[in-house]
C-alpha cells in the first residue's frame, strides 16, 4: 500500500516556512526598532534646539541685553521664544508667540539658573485641533528680577516623518517577506532536486536491476557524499547478491552430487539380482552421507559466520590441547604435533576451534605425500598455529583464491579426490570473526604451510 504524501511534511515547504517566519519576525522587530530610534532621534534634536534657543536668550538677558534684541538672537524658523516675568506675563514678546495653554504651565516661580521642559498637547492659535509641542525653559536673574525664558517648537514635522516611515515599512516589510519566501522556495527546490533524483532512482531499483546507480551531482556537498555513499552501498549489495547467487548455485550443485550418488547406489542395488552385497552398498551410502553431512555442517558454519554474531559462551582454551586431540584422530597420513611447555591460551568456543584445526589438518592430509606436522607456539603476543605438509604446495597466485567458497585447485595438487571446497573458507570465516587471520606460505618440506594467528586470551 502506497503511503499518502502529506504536503506539509515536505522538506521544501518546511524550510521555506521556517525561513519566512524567521525573516518576518526579524524584519518586524527591526522595523519597530528603527521607528523607535528615529522617533527618539528627531525628538532629541528638537529638544536640543529649543534648549539652545532658551539658553542663548537667557545668557543675553543675564548680560543686560534688552529683551527684543535677546529674543532676536534666539529666534528660530521652527520654534518660538518668549520671556515671562515672575507672574507668568509675557514681556516684550507677542502674546501669540506661544500657543494658548503653554504659558500657564510655567507660571511657577523658577530659581535663577533652573531649566527643564516637557512635551504637551496645545491648540494652535485660531484652531481647535491640538498639536504636540516640545517646550524648554531657562530661569535667569536680571536687573528686573528673575525671568523665565520659554522656547517651544511644534512636533508636527516629527510626527509626519514618523508616519511616513511607518507607512513605508508597512508596505515594504510584507514585500520583503514575500521575496524571501520565493527565494527560499526556489533555492531549496534547486538544492533538493538531486535528492529527488536519488530517491526516484532508488525507488526504481529492484533485485533484478541492482546494477543501476543513483546520479552523483557534481556539487561536492553533502548530497554528493550521500549519492557516493549510496552507490558504494549498492556496489556492496550487488557483490553480496552475486556472491549469494553463486553460493546457492554451488551449494545446490554440491548437495546434488552426494544425493544423486546415494540414489544411484540404492537404485542399482534394487535392480540387481538378490545376491546384492548390501554391506558394501551400505558402506558406500554411508560414505556419501558423511560427505553430505560435512557439506551441510560447513554451510551452516559459513551462514553463522555471515551473520556477524559473536560466538556464544567463549572460554579460555589451550590451543595445544585442541591440536593434540585432532592430531590423534586416525587419518591417511599421520600428524606430528610440535608444541612447547607453556600453554597457548585463546578465547573462543571449543566447537569453533576444533572445526578450524580439523579443517586445516584435513586439507593438509588430502594433499600430503607422507608427512603432516602441526606447530603451536606464542609469537609476538599472538597464538600461532602452523600446519605443514609435504605435498605439491599452493601456487602464489592461488593462495588467496583457495579461501573462497567452493574453490578447488586443479588435479595436479590432489592426492585423492578433493573435498567440497569449503574447508578453508570456513577456517577463514571463523578466524576473522575471532579477530585473527590466516595465510599460506611455502613449507620447508616443499609443500604448503598454513599459518593461523589469533589474539592471546
Amino acid at each position: 500500500m502506497t503511503e499518502r504524501r502529506q504536503p506539509w511534511r515536505s522538506v521544501r515547504i518546511r524550510i521555506t516556512a521556517v525561513a519566512t517566519l524567521v525573516v518576518a519576525a526579524a524584519l518586524t522587530l527591526a522595523a519597530f526598532g528603527l521607528v523607535t530610534a528615529v522617533h527618539h532621534q528627531l525628538i532629541d534634536k528638537v529638544k536640543a534646539r529649543d534648549r539652545a534657543n532658551a539658553m542663548t536668550v537667557a545668557n543675553k538677558l543675564a548680560a543686560g541685553v534688552p529683551i527684543p534684541d535677546a529674543l532676536q538672537s534666539g529666534a528660530s524658523a521652527s520654534g518660538k521664544v518668549t520671556v515671562l516675568d515672575q507672574r507668568g506675563r509675557t514681556l516684550e514678546g507677542s502674546p501669540s508667540a506661544l500657543p494658548p495653554g503653554v504659558t500657564p504651565l510655567f507660571i511657577t516661580k523658577q530659581a535663577p539658573g533652573q531649566s527643564g521642559g516637557a512635551q504637551i498637547q496645545a491648540s494652535v492659535v485660531g484652531g481647535n485641533d491640538t498639536t504636540p509641542f516640545d517646550v524648554r525653559f531657562q530661569a535667569v536673574d536680571t536687573n528686573g528680577g528673575t525671568l523665565t525664558v520659554l522656547a517651544a517648537s511644534p512636533l508636527t514635522d516629527v510626527e509626519h516623518s514618523i508616519t511616513t516611515l511607518k507607512n513605508t515599512l508597512e508596505g515594504g516589510v510584507p514585500i520583503l517577506v514575500v521575496l524571501v519566501a520565493l527565494v527560499a522556495w526556489f533555492i531549496v527546490g534547486r538544492a533538493l532536486q538531486p535528492v529527488e533524483a536519488i530517491r526516484a532512482e532508488v525507488e526504481a531499483i529492484t533485485a533484478s536491476t541492482i546494477h543501476r546507480r543513483v546520479p552523483e551531482p557534481p556539487s561536492g556537498d553533502e548530497v554528493n557524499r550521500l549519492a557516493r555513499t549510496m552507490n558504494a552501498m549498492l556496489d556492496r549489495l550487488e557483490t553480496a547478491s552475486t556472491s549469494q547467487r553463486q553460493f546457492v548455485s554451488d551449494a545446490s550443485h554440491e548437495l546434488r552430487s552426494p544425493i544423486a550418488a546415494i540414489r544411484t547406489e540404492i537404485e542399482v542395488a534394487l535392480r540387481t539380482t538378490p545376491e546384492v552385497d548390501w554391506p558394501t552398498v551400505a558402506g558406500n551410502v554411508l560414505a556419501e552421507e558423511f560427505r553430505l553431512e560435512q557439506l551441510v555442517t560447513n554451510l551452516l558454519l559459513l551462514a553463522a559466520a555471515d551473520e556477524q554474531n559473536e560466538p556464544h559462551d567463549p572460554t579460555d582454551l589451550d590451543l595445544r590441547t585442541i591440536a593434540r586431540e585432532e592430531a590423534a584422530r586416525t587419518r591417511a597420513v599421520p600428524v606430528m604435533v610440535v608444541a612447547g611447555d607453556d600453554p597457548v591460551e585463546i578465547r573462543a568456543t571449543t566447537a569453533q576451534m576444533t572445526t578450524v584445526v580439523a579443517n586445516l589438518l584435513d586439507n593438509a592430509v588430502r594433499f600430503a605425500h607422507n608427512n603432516v606436522s602441526i606447530t603451536v607456539a606464542r609469537r609476538d603476543g599472538t597464538a600461532q598455529l602452523i600446519v605443514d605438509d609435504d605435498g605439491p604446495g599452493i601456487p602464489v597466485d592461488d593462495r588467496q583464491r583457495v579461501f573462497e567458497r567452493f574453490t578447488r585447485l586443479d588435479g595436479s595438487r590432489a592426492r585423492t579426490e578433493g573435498g567440497s571446497g569449503l574447508g578453508l573458507a570456513v577456517v577463514k570465516a571463523i578466524v576473522e570473526r575471532q579477530h585473527g587471520h590466516v595465510r599460506i606460505e611455502d613449507s620447508e618440506t616443499g609443500g604448503a604451510r598454513l599459518v593461523m594467528e589469533l589474539p592471546m586470551a
